[in-house]
């Protein structure tokens, strides 16, 4: 029994390193960077731009938001 829970533990344990990250937290993290850029190079119509595409990703997102706003 005991060689069958510590297989057990070793698999699940194992599985949760190999978590990846979706592709939709990806394309917001380079959208928030490129919003970021665009804010410190003094590029607001772009800058407005990428805030409004983090915002139809996720139209409650109270950051997204502040960035339209801000």
């Amino acid at each position: 029994m005991k060689i069958i829970s510590t297989f057990l533990i070793l698999v699940f344990s194992s599985s949760a390193f190999s978590y990846e990250i979706p592709s939709i937290v990806e394309e917001w993290i380079e959208i928030k960077a490129s919003y970021q850029a665009y804010m410190v190079s003094r590029n607001y119509d772009k800058a407005i731009t990428q805030a409004t595409k983090l915002l139809s990703i996720d139209p409650s997102n109270d950051e997204a938001k502040f960035y339209l706003l801000g």
